[in-house]
C-alpha cells in the first residue's frame, strides 16, 4: 500500500517525494537486499575478515562493490 507525506506527496523508503518538503533526501538510495547482506555475511565468514559493515544503511550499489571486493580477497587465499 503506498504512504504519502503529511504534505500530500508519495513516500518512497520513508523520504518524501516533494523537493520543497522537509522529509525530502536529496537522493533515494536503494538499500541492499536481504540476499546482498545474507551473502556478504557468508563472504566475511570465508574470508576470516574483521571488516565491520553496518547493514542497517548499506546501499545496494556499496553491497554490490564490496560483494566484488570480498571475492577477490577470497580468490587470493
Amino acid at each position: 500500500m503506498a504512504e504519502f507525506c503529511s504534505c500530500g506527496s508519495l513516500i518512497i523508503h520513508g523520504n518524501c517525494t516533494k523537493k520543497g518538503c522537509q522529509f525530502h533526501k536529496n537522493s533515494l538510495v536503494d538499500p541492499a537486499t536481504y540476499a546482498q547482506i545474507e551473502y556478504i555475511k557468508s563472504l566475511l565468514a570465508q574470508t576470516d575478515s574483521d571488516m565491520e559493515v553496518n547493514f542497517d544503511v548499506i546501499a545496494k550499489s556499496e553491497a554490490s562493490r564490496l560483494i566484488d571486493e570480498l571475492l577477490k580477497q577470497k580468490e587470493l587465499q
